[in-house]
């Protein structure tokens, strides 16, 4: 099996991954939303020292 995938070539793989992972693609984008805006508020606070609110 690790031959045949070796085997394969970019697109082919990526074919092969896209399934798995289009079902749950809308909660992997809210999920980095949310992780990527609470970075920001984060550097917001600590690195610049502003507020919140």
């Amino acid at each position: 099996m690790v031959e045949r995938m070796i085997a394969l070539s970019s697109e082919e793989f990526q074919d092969l991954l896209r399934p798995c992972f289009q079902e749950d693609e809308i909660k992997l984008i809210l999920v980095g939303a949310f992780l990527g805006f609470a970075a920001g508020i984060c550097q917001l606070v600590f690195v610049f020292g502003g507020s919140v609110f």
